[in-house]
């Protein structure tokens, strides 16, 4: 086997030609008794050597073009031949009667014989099998040897039975080992000889054992024989002289084993004999007969045990595993478990099995969850000779098999099996890969060497919208877009080339010509020879990212709702304008937009309503602007223009009062009526009033305020002395919070009078600040920055506190009062949960519900509308009382009074003070108290001061009064029980 590994080691893609019978090679592997057979992938024949033709009795030319196991049909051996194919491992096979070729002395021919596959490709990865070559020696000699020795043995045993000697084996150490007839020439059994101190030296005449040793060591240099004559010494005591025929045994690595020979006795014989005597020559003829007989076979049997070791050797050496088994049968004579009865090292890694472990044991006590149809299977093999080749999972050893089995014997099998877990797992992986490959959302196509496509994924159709069809075969070019210039493609390659990989951001091109952003992965193949062979690339479709980032990008430098720049992108460009206006000597004008009550459109029409509004206030007053001007939405309903190139600062207000005519028709959407909506303008120019974007907003911003403080609808430019008053508004609010803090607050009570008895029958609670530097701070200066700044809700939930408490305490002291009366500011209105605060409130202070009166103004009722009923309703359930404060400023109407849960009017004191000079103060004052009787509410005047106002109020019938005229507000400790006045 060693020859034909030499052999095939020289075997390479030459092959076919060094098998030509004129090549040289050819003739070596003659030489050599080789028999080589070429085959293509499908088994047919390409070529064979004189060698191959000659075992079969055929010329060479004969198999050309035709199938092997057409020729040989041995259905085991064609199993193999094909898993070598497929598998692309090679499979070598000890002697076997292969070819069907009659032998000279035997009738069969034996054969060693390996299969080698070559692929179409080389290296760590062979590909498709191309062809496969068989390569086979014939062992036919030694194997008839063996049979033609064990034929012989009962002839030969027949034989030396009728010898008047014995027949010996001794091995190195000279210790015998008779075999026949050691009784009848010496005496001794062959127990008593191997007793003896030195054995059948022990026997040997003193005389001649030195002769004897010195002959016998002679036989140790070499295979030899030799005939020694030498005397013995009997049981008996008599000396007999012997004729000593040995033959030197030797092992196949040349250490020497020991002799073997015949000893006959020289001088005495049976009667027959001595009358014939030793040296008579048809006696010396079967002598010599035996010793020839006995040579021959101890060559066989040294040819034997060499050809088994070199066996043995290969048996061990086998890349596949080997085991050989006897079938065990139940009482029924079915299969029912097999033994071991030996196996080679590749079957002990292969299956975990240990050699020690297995021979002469039954699988069931190796593997007692052994799978019943692998019984089945071998008992089948084994009683039928039927050979099997298979692929099967063993659950007990957790692996997957490939097993050829047959039957060399009856009742036997043995099994070849090579362990293709593995290869099994290569295949999964191949198969997860090839629907990775398919069902993958990225786009994958591989190209040769030259970008010319070899094969592409589902998902690259459906991204590029090219069939499979339409691409395999073109070069990668045709997707390209033309975004990309010659540069980028070289370095691309540059890289590709020299790293092996490259990954970027791509413009392609789809089938329909739109251009797309893919990611695209490109990664080399090389090939054993390091070249590159092959190139992957695996791309993604980034168009909804890309589309998604300029989508978030514009979100964030726009307003969703108009799509027009926001503070943000404002910010920048008013720093570009900055820019080129500081280089050109230009101005900048900013305008700040600020929709007049706008709030009420979304309370009373919805928010859906009012976002429908702005787009088409945002389409007015684009129409109005320059091409060169920002129009940006800050926020809710506050929008601003940024004006560049501004000569003189008149420029801003022609935009400016430009933009609110633009507000002065109606709008109409949808089905709604007609809406008119105007708008307050503050402006502010740089570099004049700033150049930080910041201060220069904000003192736009101030100068919206002073349009708005101006009755709206109109525009102001900013001034140094709103920036005076803004700055004064935040110094009191810092002292604003101090004094709430430290309850630097206190409450003052102004009486309530019933007009019908003159009685103080309650009072208003009214909140004053006391500054230790600046003394008494009006409320309407104070009570606007709380409002504004979100101080209102703790400072009117302290007034709440301490108005309820000294409620209850006059109560308590038995005051006949019926009301405390507290405002509410409309910022506190919405800013915190007022039905909550008030019912927390009274149930700290245990004051009754009835005696909490809450004055709130028209503008929460007209600006938040249902919002508003909803909180008043929850209010009125607590059993508070409600009135409206400053009534007549307002839209005051029968209508929207019927919606409100009200139970006072407060007759506005602008109303009260020209009541006697002025016929339309007395004539809306006259209406509400005509109004108020009509729908059943209580009707109050405040700031009475005079005895002619008064007399006009009593004469329309007003019930309740309160003002300077009774009393002025008054700390708790000062509150009158009563307020005298004289009638007038």
């Amino acid at each position: 086997m060693n020859i034909m590994a030499t052999a095939h080691n020289s075997l390479d893609r030459q092959l076919l030609g060094d098998l030509d019978t004129a090549s040289p090679w050819a003739a070596i592997l003659d030489q050599l008794g080789l028999a080589i057979a070429v085959l293509n992938a499908d088994l047919g024949f390409l070529r064979v050597t004189r060698q191959f033709a000659a075992a079969t009795g055929a010329t060479p030319d004969f198999f050309l073009g035709r199938q092997y196991f057409e020729v040989f049909p041995q259905p085991v051996v064609e199993a193999i031949f094909r898993q070598v194919r497929d598998s692309g491992i090679a499979h070598v096979h000890t002697a076997r009667p292969f070819l069907p070729k009659l032998s000279p002395i035997l009738g069969i021919s034996y054969w060693n014989w390996s299969l080698t596959p070559f692929s179409d490709g080389e290296g760590a990865h062979p590909r498709r099998t191309q062809y496969l070559v068989l390569t086979m020696q014939d062992v036919s000699a030694p194997l008839n040897s063996e049979i033609r020795a064990r034929r012989g043995e009962a002839e030969l045993r027949t034989l030396l039975d009728h010898l008047p000697g014995m027949t010996y084996r001794a091995a190195a150490d000279w210790s015998s080992d008779i075999l026949l007839n050691c009784e009848a020439l010496t005496g001794y059994t062959a127990a008593e000889i191997n007793a003896l101190p030195e054995k059948w030296l022990s026997l040997i005449h003193p005389d001649d054992v030195a002769s004897v040793v010195v002959d016998c060591e002679r036989l140790r240099t070499g295979p030899q024989q030799a005939t020694l004559n030498y005397r013995i010494i009997d049981r008996n005591g008599n000396s007999r002289w012997i004729e000593d025929r040995k033959i030197s045994l030797f092992a196949g690595d040349g250490s020497f084993l020991g002799v073997e020979g015949i000893a006959v006795d020289s001088a005495a014989a049976t009667a027959r004999e001595r009358g014939r005597g030793f040296s008579d020559p048809h006696y010396r003829s079967l002598i010599e007969a035996a010793f020839d007989e006995l040579t021959a076979r101890k060559q066989a049997e040294a040819s034997l045990r060499a050809s088994e070791s070199r066996f043995r050797r290969l048996f061990e050496s086998m890349t596949s595993g080997f085991a050989l088994h006897e079938i065990v049968l139940d009482a029924e004579g079915k299969p029912c478990d097999y033994r071991f009865i030996d196996v080679n090292p590749a079957f002990e890694a292969i299956t975990g099995l240990a050699r020690a472990d297995t021979v002469g044991r039954c699988v069931r006590e190796l593997l007692p969850n052994i799978e019943p149809h692998w019984i089945e299977r071998y008992g089948a093999v084994a009683l039928t000779g039927d050979g099997q080749q298979f692929d099967d999972f063993s659950s007990d050893l957790d692996r997957q098999y490939r097993v050829t089995v047959y039957r060399p014997e009856p009742q036997q099998f043995a099994v070849i099996v090579d362990d293709i877990t593995a290869l099994r797992r290569h295949e999964e992986s191949l198969r997860q890969a090839a629907t990775v490959f398919e069902q993958t959302r990225d786009g994958v196509a591989i190209t040769d060497a030259s970008a010319r496509i070899i094969a592409v994924n589902r998902a690259f159709s459906k991204i590029t919208g090219y069939s499979s069809e339409e691409v395999v075969g073109r070069n990668t070019s045709l997707l390209k877009s033309g975004h990309h210039d010659a540069a980028f493609y070289a370095a691309m390659w540059s890289q590709l080339t020299g790293k092996g990989f490259w990954e970027g951001e791509v413009c392609n091109r789809r089938k329909n010509g739109e251009h797309y952003p893919q990611w695209l992965t490109i990664s080399a193949v090389l090939n054993e020879r390091n070249e590159i062979e092959r190139y992957i690339g695996v791309f993604t479709d980034i168009s909804r990212i890309r589309n998604a980032e300029a989508h978030a990008e514009f979100i964030a430098y726009h307003d969703a709702l108009t799509r027009l720049p926001n503070r943000s992108l404002l910010n920048i460009r008013y720093q570009h304008a900055l820019d080129r206006a500081r280089r050109h000597d230009h101005k900048l004008a900013l305008l700040i937009l600020d929709l007049d009550l706008f709030r009420n459109i979304n309370d009373s029409l919805g928010h859906e309503f009012g976002d429908r509004l702005l787009v088409a206030i945002t389409e007015r007053f684009k129409s109005r602007l320059r091409d060169e001007d920002t129009l940006a939405r800050l926020h809710g309903d506050e929008f601003a223009v940024l004006m560049e190139d501004v000569e003189v600062s008149a420029d801003a207000a022609v935009v400016a009062r430009d933009l609110l005519k633009a507000l002065e028709a109606p709008f109409r959407i949808g089905s709604a009526e007609d809406i008119y909506i105007g708008a307050s303008i503050g402006i502010s120019i740089s570099p004049d009033d700033g150049c930080d974007p910041a201060l220069l907003m904000r003192n736009a911003d101030t100068a919206v305020n002073l349009a708005k403080a101006q009755g709206r609808k109109t525009f102001c430019f900013y001034t140094e002395s709103l920036t005076t008053l803004a700055l004064e508004r935040m110094r009191l609010e810092s002292s604003l919070r101090k004094a709430i803090e430290l309850e630097h607050l206190v409450l003052h009570y102004q009486p309530l009078i019933e007009a019908r008895t003159g009685a103080v029958i309650g009072s208003e609670a009214l909140v004053r600040w006391p500054d230790p530097e600046q003394g008494m701070i009006a409320p309407m200066r104070f009570i606007p920055v709380a409002e504004d700044c979100g101080l209102i809700a703790p400072l009117g939930a302290w007034v709440l506190l301490t108005a309820c408490r000294q409620m209850k305490a006059w109560l308590d002291a038995g005051r006949p009062l019926r009301t405390i009366a507290v405002n509410v500011s409309p910022r506190q209105f919405f800013l915190q949960d007022v039905p909550e605060l008030v019912r927390q409130t009274l149930a700290d202070t245990g004051l009754d519900a009835r005696f909490l009166e809450l004055e709130i103004t028209e503008g929460i009722l007209i600006e938040h509308g249902e919002r508003a009923v909803a909180i008043l309703k929850r209010l009125r359930e607590l059993g508070v009382r409600l009135s409206i404060d400053d009534f007549g400023t307002g839209y005051s109407s029968l209508s929207y009074l019927k919606r409100f849960p009200i139970d006072k009017l407060k007759i506005d004191r602008s109303f009260v003070r020209d009541i006697t000079s002025d016929a339309n103060a007395a004539e809306i004052a006259s209406t509400i108290i005509a109004m108020a009787r009509s729908l059943q509410l209580s009707v109050l005047a405040e700031g009475v001061e005079t005895p002619a106002q008064l007399a006009f109020l009593e004469r329309h019938g007003c019930e309740y009064y309160q003002g300077y005229f009774f009393c002025r507000p008054v700390a708790a400790a000062q509150f009158p029980e009563s307020c005298p006045v004289t009638s007038p």
